[in-house]
């Protein structure tokens, strides 16, 4: 009983204050590789959202240190010429046993100078799960060109449909 006692004394306050997220649980740290599908899911939506609603600061709680900076310039550019009209993820592919995720999200925007035209952009957003750090955190991101198709036709998803990030989002599909 003592050990346990010291246990919970001394060693869940240094983990609790171990350059962990603030977006960080247990749950995190004690993840199997099917729970980490989920986590994923849950951070994905939640780091989007912050983009979406331009609140950067919060949206860099989400990303490796190492990636923090050049996430801000990039979005910093994006917030003072865009407009992100609807953000929805396309597709997701976990290696859980190697700690990284491939999260495809499609963004519809519109340029706040010049034509009020929504265009479209998809992104291959590159996640690891770091368990020290309390979980998934975005990596990297590139644009992956959209097929020809796509781009005529107004397609905004892959067959098997997008799931929208955010709950009241206006849209013309």
């Amino acid at each position: 009983m003592l050990r346990r006692l010291f246990f919970a004394l001394l060693i869940v306050p240094a983990i609790s204050c171990s350059g962990m997220s603030k977006h960080s649980s247990f749950t995190d740290l004690t993840a199997t590789d099917a729970q980490k599908k989920g986590l994923l899911q849950t951070r994905v939506d939640e780091f989007n959202r912050e983009v979406y609603w331009g609140v950067l600061d919060e949206a860099a709680t989400f990303i490796e240190p190492e990636a923090r900076e050049g996430f801000r310039k990039i979005a910093k550019v994006r917030r003072r010429n865009e407009k992100i009209v609807d953000q929805a993820v396309d597709d997701m592919e976990i290696k859980a046993d190697e700690n990284i995720a491939w999260v495809d999200v499609r963004t519809r925007y519109f340029n706040k100078r010049g034509s009020y035209y929504v265009k479209e952009r998809l992104e291959r957003q590159t996640w690891r799960f770091h368990r020290a750090q309390g979980g998934w955190l975005f990596a990297a991101t590139e644009e992956v060109e959209l097929e020809p198709e796509e781009i005529e036709n107004g397609v905004t998803s892959h067959a098997g449909g997008a799931r929208s990030l955010l709950e009241n989002t206006w849209s013309n599909r």
